[in-house]
C-alpha cells in the first residue's frame, strides 16, 4: 500500500513536459558536454532553464505571500 504525500507539489502538464525535456537535455549534456549539443538543443536548454527559474521564483513569491498573510493574521489575533 502506498501512502499519499501530504506535501505533494502539483505541476501543470505543460510545466511537467518542460521539466522532463530539461532533464533529458541536462542528462545528455552531462554525458557529451554543452559544447557538443546541437545549436537548437543549446537554445532549448537555456530557454527551459529560464522558464523553470521564472516558475520557481513565482512559486516562491506566492508561498512567501501566503506566509506573510498568515503571520499578519496571527499578529491581529494577539
Amino acid at each position: 500500500m502506498t501512502k499519499k504525500l501530504q506535501n505533494e507539489i502539483k505541476v501543470n502538464p505543460q510545466m511537467r513536459e518542460n521539466l522532463e525535456r530539461l532533464i533529458e537535455l541536462f542528462l545528455k549534456m552531462s554525458f557529451i558536454g554543452f559544447d557538443e549539443l546541437q545549436m537548437n538543443e543549446r537554445e532549448e536548454v537555456v530557454s527551459l532553464f529560464g522558464e523553470n527559474l521564472k516558475y520557481s521564483v513565482g512559486n516562491f513569491e506566492k508561498r512567501l505571500n501566503i506566509l506573510e498573510e498568515k503571520i499578519q493574521s496571527l499578529e491581529k489575533k494577539l
